[in-house]
């Protein structure tokens, strides 16, 4: 009788344990993720709809949108004196844009093209950027309507962008991992030094190239609030994320936030304006990080194995309590 008592605990405790297994517990997120030589991941331009209405008269088409960071190697750096253990990765920017512009009930088109290659130092300590070395080419072209060919031609233009950016102390205020409620204030500052050459087609013939210089001080100050938990489904597939309110000091009429998921992988970013309307996104799409990636199978290997797992051990439970009464 009492090895008839002892058996049917363990197996109550089997199905209790398998009950409750299935119980929605409280998410908890990496504030950024753990990386390796060769992750990477790479995100994408989305509109709410292929032509978003900016306002009634702007309309913006993205052909094509792409920012690709990957981790090339490890490396230790002096930031404010002290030495900060690094991950450098190469950064890689493209963006094909064009847009149209309805003023008098004519049409103005532009059309942009971003190509910027860099790398970026990536504290292991924080997760934020340290320092930036990049460069980025800009074209563009603005196509005005033949009625207006007396006051104004076409244009285009070209400019070279070099940037170099670094940190005077690592950033101060990130969690290293978060959950719905928590709320934290990032600082960082950083020195930031422009080099922009420029130039312009007049009747068919390019300028000579102007060059200006700009050193400035960028100071960050950036509140963050995790205000919900929800399933994210971008390109690279379909996470449990947490969503994370971001909001620059000063800022009021547009809001970003910040899907995490569960491994600090930053799966969407969206744009909204003061309606709480989306604007635009950036969303993930693909990644080998952490010993993921987005090839991998998602799917559970067995399906409903869980839900059959609760049943089996009910089951057994109630046939043997039944068996050893008699």
């Amino acid at each position: 009788m009492k090895r008839a008592i002892i058996l049917t605990l363990v197996v109550l405790s089997v199905f209790m344990i398998a009950l409750f297994g299935q119980t929605v517990s409280a998410m908890e997120a990496k504030s950024f993720p753990s990386v390796t030589k060769g992750d990477y991941i790479e995100y994408i331009m989305k509109y709410t709809t292929d032509e978003e209405d900016i306002d009634e008269n702007v309309t913006i088409k993205a052909n094509e949108w792409s920012m690709k960071y990957t981790i090339e190697k490890e490396e230790k750096i002096k930031i404010g004196g002290k030495d900060v253990d690094c991950w450098v990765a190469k950064v890689t920017m493209n963006v094909d844009m064009e847009s149209e512009s309805v003023v008098m009930g004519e049409t103005m088109k532009m059309k942009m093209i971003i190509d910027g290659e860099g790398q970026y130092w990536i504290s292991k300590e924080s997760g934020e950027m340290v320092k930036q070395e990049s460069e980025t080419t800009t074209s563009s072209l603005m196509d005005y309507p033949t009625s207006m060919e007396a006051y104004v031609q076409d244009t285009e233009s070209e400019s070279v962008d070099k940037e170099t950016s670094v940190a005077k102390a690592d950033a101060t205020g990130v969690p290293k991992t978060i959950k719905k409620g928590d709320k934290w204030t990032m600082k960082i500052i950083r020195d930031v030094n422009t080099e922009t050459k420029s130039r312009n087609k007049d009747g068919g013939t390019w300028s000579d190239w102007t060059t200006s210089t700009d050193t400035s001080t960028d100071e960050e100050e950036t509140d963050f609030e995790a205000v919900a938990e929800l399933d994210t489904t971008v390109p690279a597939g379909k996470f449990e994320t947490i969503k994370v309110s971001v909001k620059d000091e000063g800022e009021t009429d547009i809001g970003e936030y910040c899907y995490v998921s569960k491994d600090g992988l930053r799966v969407k970013f969206e744009y909204v304006d003061d309606e709480g309307k989306a604007q635009q996104s950036m969303e993930l799409k693909s990644y080998k990080i952490g010993g993921g990636s987005s090839s991998d199978e998602k799917d559970s290997f067995l399906p409903g194995f869980e839900a059959f797992l609760v049943l089996a051990a009910g089951i057994s439970a109630i046939i043997l309590v039944r068996k050893f009464k008699k």
